[in-house]
């Protein structure tokens, strides 16, 4: 009897080590993401060595674990889907779980465009609007930077001369998207920060805030200076890179302001004096004008005449090289180049370029000239016309019995020249359009002091965008090809949105007691105004601030009003005054 009753205990206790786990409960499915989503459950009951497997919309995600927790990512934002866990042993299979259901968030799309430039403000970062974004994360070398509201950021807590890496990332509500491509820049200077100097120098020489620097305002602009006129000139011709006649901030920086230029010689002063200068007239010799352009800046008129008086030797009024000082002979060397090493010309268009050289050369040659072009040996005129844009490096040279100078000619065949409207106007509240057209095919634009919100497509040179700051802006304009860069100015106006007037339109005074009320309006207004005061209040029209001690009582209809550049507000406030 005992047998049977142990035999029967066992037999009842076989189920207990051979049961399949219980169906996992309480799954819950939160999207941490708009690309991943979490899964968590209540383990399951019914011995050891239980795994779950997950289901996503029916079909497993990922492998068995025993964990009761999964995070399945790569999903798609805006989506729903639908999960459940089932529980296994050796023993056998749980059913699945009840479904639980999720839509991961619509977070907005990856940054695309983005574009990196080191200016004399630090890092200017651009990139492409994404839909749906509210905000967008910029990051430094993979560390989070700042944010903006807007598809564009200057970083200016920059060191000069170093690389930086930037990426991008949109965000919302739902979440921030992933970052963007990287894109690294290295900025300018030496760390000695001439760069800031010479950009202040530039902002102070420019006179007529027009973005680019003449000889007369590079002049003026260096009035301290005691320098002869020619050399100064000779500095602002060598720091014209592009030959345009006037330098960018860019060419101002890049040479110091001329401090990097070699003195020319006393032949090169000759020759821009007679040649080059505004009273110049190129016939080889120096009138007391022309001679005065030579001496210090600032130089006495009776001091001028008595040093001409002194070199001009036979009375003749002029000076001839000679004259001047310039001795010529086996033991001064090789004639000396003197004419300019930037010439411009369109494509198949008439080009001409004289090689000037002191010594009256014996001949003249020109090495590298492009297809199109030819050089006279015997007078040094390069002639004829050049088809390809480009920019073209040439030597030439100039020869006597002494010896032969030689230099580099650069000719910019088709430079771009851009053509579209000097002045454009806009809003804060409207987007702005503008587009950079340009001569000779240019295969990149540029536009420098946007305001905020406004941004150039550096391929099509469409500049776009609602502004958020309003004002007069100086945009310098860049279009760029083989050739060269071509520069030219934009003044750019935007209009504020028109104030609001926002204070209470209601107020209440006494006879002789002092009132004041403040007219409150949004869009910082410039003005404003008030009419139908009872007597003894006036209004300061450049703050808004109705005051003084009212001498009648009644309730008066006063029209209040504020105005700014981009339009006006009226509103009448109700002025009860008690006896």
């Amino acid at each position: 009897m005992r047998f049977l009753i142990l035999f029967l205990l066992a037999l009842t206790a076989i189920p207990a080590f051979s049961q399949a786990p219980t169906v996992p409960g309480s799954v819950t499915a939160t999207a941490s993401s708009g690309t991943a989503v979490t899964v968590t459950w209540t383990a399951s009951t019914g011995g050891a060595g239980i795994t779950y497997r997950i289901f996503r919309n029916n079909n497993q995600v990922g492998s068995d674990q025993s964990a009761t927790t999964f995070s399945d990512s790569g999903l798609t934002p805006g989506q729903t889907y639908t999960y459940n866990v089932s529980a296994s042993n050796s023993s056998g299979t749980s059913a699945q779980s009840a479904d639980a259901t999720v839509t991961t968030p619509n977070t907005p799309g990856t940054p695309t465009g983005l574009r990196a430039v080191a200016g004399t403000n630090g890092v200017v970062l651009n990139w492409n609007t994404v839909s749906g974004a509210t905000e967008y994360v910029i990051f430094r070398n993979g560390t989070e930077l700042d944010t903006s509201t807007t598809n564009t950021f200057i970083d200016s807590d920059v060191e000069v001369a170093t690389t930086y890496r930037y990426s991008v990332a949109s965000s919302n509500t739902s979440g921030d998207s992933s970052k963007s491509a990287e894109v690294a820049v290295t900025t300018k200077g030496d760390g000695s920060q001439r760069e800031a100097v010479w950009t202040r120098a530039f902002e102070a020489v420019d006179g007529d805030f027009d973005g680019i620097v003449d000889f007369n305002e590079y002049l003026s602009g260096h009035a301290s200076t005691n320098i002869p006129e020619v050399v100064m000139l000779h500095r602002f011709r060598s720091s014209d890179d592009d030959d345009s006649g006037d330098l960018t901030v860019d060419e101002y920086i890049a040479h110091f302001g001329g401090k990097t230029v070699k003195r020319p010689s006393k032949a090169q002063i000759f020759t821009l004096a007679d040649v080059f200068s505004d009273i110049g007239d190129g016939d080889g010799y120096l009138d007391i004008y022309e001679f005065a352009l030579t001496l210090n800046r600032g130089t006495q008129n009776a001091v001028i005449q008595k040093k001409f008086d002194k070199l001009d030797k036979n009375d003749s009024g002029f000076l001839s090289e000679a004259e001047f000082g310039i001795r010529y002979g086996d033991t001064e060397g090789a004639p000396e180049i003197t004419s300019s090493l930037i010439a411009t010309a369109e494509p198949n268009a008439a080009f001409s370029y004289q090689i000037l050289a002191s010594k009256d050369p014996d001949s003249y040659n020109a090495t590298g000239l492009p297809s199109g072009l030819t050089i006279d040996t015997t007078t040094g005129l390069i002639t004829g016309s050049v088809a390809t844009i480009g920019s073209y490096s040439v030597t030439i040279s100039a020869t006597d019995a002494t010896g032969t100078d030689t230099a580099t000619l650069v000719i910019k065949i088709g430079l771009p020249s851009i053509n579209s409207a000097a002045t454009a106007s806009g809003s804060t509240t409207a987007a702005f359009s503008y587009q950079i057209t340009s001569t000779n095919s240019p295969t990149g634009y540029n536009a420098t002091n946007l305001p905020a919100g406004v941004t150039v497509n550096t391929t099509t040179g469409l500049i776009s965008g609602t502004p958020t700051a309003s004002g007069t802006f100086n945009v310098l304009l860049t279009a760029t090809n083989a050739a060269g860069a071509g520069t030219k100015t934009l003044v750019l106006t935007v209009t504020p949105a028109p104030p609001s007037i926002n204070s209470s339109l209601t107020a209440t005074g006494k006879v002789a007691t002092t009132f004041s009320y403040s007219i409150a309006a949004t869009n910082s207004p410039t003005s404003y105004s008030a009419t139908g005061l009872p007597s003894g209040l006036n209004i300061a029209t450049s703050t808004g601030i109705i005051s003084g001690t009212p001498t009648v009582a009644g309730t008066f209809n006063v029209t209040i009003g504020a105005t700014n550049a981009g339009g006006s507000d009226s509103e009448t406030l109700v002025l009860t005054i008690a006896p």
